[in-house]
């Protein structure tokens, strides 16, 4: 797997962080002048330096997702004036696949920082070792950084976790950093899944692929980017597609997607280049501009623009004829 990503800003950002760390010990602690629980307050942090759900979760204009599809986006087809916008099922869509590929994981890490250390040492915490699926175990690893990063490692062994001794052979199959800025969980880091070392171990995990995901959360405002490589699953195939999305502490969104699919043409002929990027006020109204070219449609990319209101029904469309008032659009053609 490819390496962690590590942080490059200044020792000013470091030495708030490190500052908000220790905040958080301090109110966990419960006391000033009671240093017994201070081990459980720290434990508590290193929890929260792994990503959970609602860190990197993706939404559409509707508002939250979760693993809800709406099915059909991708179909070719178009959508009337005054029909539900057909980038709002995009979103939902892509949102949905992407979730369900990280929740896969991200589940399991919550599930194992829930409970207590096996191991308490200087600057690291190991969770484990404790039973998966499909008789393996895992472990996990959270170890701090003089600098106030933290570094985990998720690894899968192919015994039960009662059968794991000094000579068991572990295989990593996650990693990733963080570093917090100020209150947890504000803070921003990365983390890279191999589903297809999890699956070699683990069959009913049922993926493969590799998943890169970069995340950083402060307050209500939220900033996810995943690429995908390979991925199959339950969650469908997706080759290869990069992925962005963003809340704004006002409630507003954006979305960018990039992939290749068969959208021109007969079924199984060459699949066409797809890049989309969408955005949206807090009442969900917004306006997407798309770029198709490549496969059955040679020459220039064709552009497509959708507009939506606050009841997420189209109030214009350009492929390439304009239907409708682009006066209407929630937007300009400007993306920031």
């Amino acid at each position: 797997m490819t390496g962690t990503v590590h942080d490059t800003r200044g020792g000013t950002g470091r030495r708030r962080a490190v500052a908000g760390v220790a905040a958080v010990a301090a109110l966990a602690s419960g006391c000033a002048n009671d240093l017994s629980n201070a081990p459980f307050a720290e434990d508590a942090v290193y929890g929260a330096a792994v990503p959970a759900r609602e860190g990197v979760h993706a939404e559409s204009p509707e508002g939250e997702t979760g693993l809800e599809r709406a099915g059909g986006a991708l179909d070719g087809g178009e959508r009337g004036l005054g029909e539900r916008a057909l980038a709002v099922d995009l979103t939902l869509d892509v949102c949905g696949a992407v979730n369900g590929m990280v929740f896969a994981v991200l589940d399991q890490l919550a599930g194992a920082v829930a409970s207590a250390p096996t191991v308490r040492e200087e600057g690291r915490r190991v969770w484990g070792p404790s039973d998966y699926r499909d008789g393996t175990a895992y472990r996990l690893t959270v170890e701090r950084g003089e600098d106030g990063v933290y570094a985990y490692a998720l690894e899968l062994a192919g015994v039960p976790a009662d059968r794991v001794d000094e000579g068991t052979e572990w295989r990593g199959v996650l990693e990733g950093d963080f570093l917090p800025d100020g209150a947890l969980p504000d803070g921003s880091g990365s983390f890279v899944l191999d589903a297809g070392a999890v699956t070699d171990l683990a069959p009913s995990f049922e993926r493969r692929g590799v998943l890169r995901v970069e995340h950083a959360r402060r307050g209500s405002a939220l900033e996810v980017r995943v690429e995908v490589e390979g991925w199959s699953g339950p969650e469908g195939e997706v080759p290869e597609a990069d992925y962005a999305f963003a809340r704004d502490a006002g409630g507003g969104g954006t979305f960018e997607y990039r992939s290749t699919y068969d959208l021109v043409g007969s079924d199984g002929g060459p699949a066409e280049d797809l890049d989309v990027r969408a955005r949206w006020r807090p009442d969900g109204a917004g306006r997407a501009d798309a770029w198709v070219g490549g496969g059955d449609l040679p020459g220039e990319p064709m552009a497509v623009t959708e507009c939506w209101g606050a009841d997420l029904a189209q109030v214009y469309w350009a492929a390439p004829e304009p239907a409708g008032d682009e006066g209407a659009c929630a937007f300009g053609p400007e993306f920031p």
